[in-house]
């Protein structure tokens, strides 16, 4: 990727529960990172975007943080799971969206958050007003016309937020 001069790379990370496909892990992004140069600043070249579609998040940061990932990106809808933080862990806790993006951050990551084609854009308004910095997801707006893309249908209502 360096090589040809891609500044970031995303992966889309599937786990065959949240989505049907299942893709691939950690272990393919350390493979790539040792041939890419991390970034030096936030979305800079090197930068390797993990959009994470799986059903427990917050299980796998570390892992991908490990791996070289620099912006961790969970959706929504999974983000209601095990507050348990490694692949084989546990816990009768539940995280939530404002909790995942904090714990991202206290990693040393950025955090993205994602939502479904189907869900309401609105259900984002509650965690882009935190009043906490750390539990507010990073926003690039060097991407806006891709979120504005990726909004579909509710296209609108995020463009007059946003």
């Amino acid at each position: 990727m360096g090589e040809v001069g891609l500044t970031i790379g995303v992966f889309s990370c599937r786990d065959g529960h949240f989505v049907p496909n299942l893709t691939f892990g950690a272990p393919v992004v350390t493979k790539i990172r040792r041939h890419v140069e991390g970034p030096k600043e936030a979305y800079g070249r090197g930068t390797f975007d993990c959009h994470m579609m799986i059903a427990e998040p917050k299980k796998w940061v570390m892992e991908f943080k490990e791996a070289g990932c620099n912006l961790y990106c969970f959706h929504y809808e999974a983000a209601d799971s095990t507050a348990a933080d490694t692949p084989f862990g546990t816990s009768e806790l539940r995280t939530s969206p404002r909790e995942l993006i904090r714990y991202i951050h206290d990693c040393g990551m950025q955090a993205g958050i994602a939502i479904k084609p189907k869900t309401k854009v609105d259900v984002l308004w509650d965690v882009l007003d935190s009043p906490h910095e750390k539990e507010r997801p990073d926003v690039s707006t060097p991407t806006r016309p891709f979120l504005m893309k990726t909004c579909g249908q509710q296209k609108g209502t995020a463009q007059r937020r946003l």
